[in-house]
C-alpha cells in the first residue's frame, strides 16, 4: 500500500430506510463502513437522506435498482442475502464471488433461496455480473479473472458432491438430472421466476472447461 493511502471501507447495502434499516446504518457509518439504503416509501426515504445517509429510491428485489445503488462485489453481495434470510421474499446463495473474492454465505449442506425450483436440489452460486452482459463482457479481464478464481473451488464441489461438470438443458434440469445449469434454465424448467441469469451471453463451454482442469489438475496433483 502507498504510505498515506487508506483502505477502502466495506460497502454495506441496506434494505429498508425505517427505524431498524435506520439504526443499523448509524451502527454501520460508526465503525467506518460505507452505507447505502434503498427504501421505497419517499418520506422514509427522506428522512434517511436528512441523516445524510446515501438513498436509492426503488424496490431493493430489482436489479437495476441494486446496481444504482453499488451492489457489485461478492462482499456487497453475501450483505444483501445476509438481510433476505427471512420471511419472503428469500435470497440467498452458497457463495458469492467476484474478481478477487469467494464468500461462503451457506454451508453447502443447507438449502440456499437462489432458484425457486431447484433450492433442495442444488448448490447455488452467485456470480457478479448481469444477466444482460454480452459473451466479450463475461470474457473481459474482471469476469475472467472472476471464473478462474471460482473454477477450483466449484470443482472440488463438483467432486464432493458427485455432481458431473455438464451444461443442463431445460429439459434436463426438469427431469431431475445432474449438472451445472444458470437461473434461466431453472426459471424455464419450473416457472417459479422469471430471472434469466446468467443470460445468454454467458460462456458456459469455457466456464465448464476452467472447472474440467481445475478437477483434472487436483486429482492429478
Amino acid at each position: 500500500m502507498i504510505p498515506g493511502d487508506q483502505p477502502t471501507p466495506m460497502k454495506f447495502l441496506i434494505v429498508g430506510g425505517g427505524r431498524v434499516g435506520l439504526r443499523t446504518a448509524r451502527i454501520l457509518t460508526e465503525e467506518g463502513y460505507d452505507v447505502v439504503i434503498v427504501e421505497q416509501d419517499s418520506e422514509k426515504a427522506r428522512r434517511a437522506r436528512d441523516e445524510g445517509f446515501r438513498v436509492v429510491e426503488g424496490d431493493g428485489n430489482d436489479e437495476d435498482v441494486l446496481e444504482e445503488a453499488g451492489i457489485t462485489t461478492a462482499e456487497a453481495v453475501a450483505a444483501w442475502f445476509a438481510g433476505h434470510s427471512g420471511p419472503p421474499p428469500r435470497a440467498s446463495a452458497h457463495i458469492c464471488c467476484d474478481n478477487d473474492s469467494i464468500v461462503r454465505c451457506v454451508r453447502p449442506e443447507h438449502v440456499a433461496w437462489a432458484a425457486p425450483g431447484a433450492n433442495h436440489d442444488g448448490y447455488q452460486v452467485e456470480l457478479a455480473g448481469r444477466a444482460r452482459q454480452t459473451e466479450a463482457e463475461w470474457l473481459d479481464n474482471y469476469s475472467d479473472a472472476m471464473l478462474r478464481l471460482v473454477a477450483p473451488y466449484l470443482a472440488r464441489v463438483a467432486e464432493r458432491w458427485q455432481i458431473p461438470i455438464r451444461w443442463l438443458s431445460v429439459d434436463e434440469v426438469r427431469d431431475g438430472e445432474r449438472g451445472f445449469c444458470g437461473h434461466a434454465e431453472v426459471s424455464k424448467a419450473f416457472g417459479k421466476s422469471t430471472h434469466w441469469d446468467p443470460g445468454d451471453g454467458f460462456p458456459w463451454e469455457y466456464f465448464l472447461e476452467l472447472v474440467m482442469g481445475a478437477r483434472h489438475d487436483h486429482t492429478v496433483g
